[in-house]
């Protein structure tokens, strides 16, 4: 048997909108840490891609003016 710490009546009012906060909160904090691994794992393949890109164009531009 669970072990009520006050009445029922209290328990519905108080209890409810906590719980919900509290999911609330945690699903925000996972998406965020979710959101900046995820932004940290494909920054550098962008970084790397942005860097490649100009290489190639700089590479395609010497040859075409020579």
């Amino acid at each position: 048997m669970p072990v009520r710490m006050m009445p029922v009546t209290t328990a519905k009012v108080i209890k409810r909108p906590e719980i919900s906060q509290v999911i609330g909160f945690m699903s925000d904090t996972a998406y965020s840490i979710y959101l900046k691994k995820w932004q940290s794992k494909y920054y550098h393949q962008i970084q790397i891609k942005k860097k490649t890109n100009n290489n190639h164009n700089q590479v395609v531009h010497n040859i075409t003016s020579l």
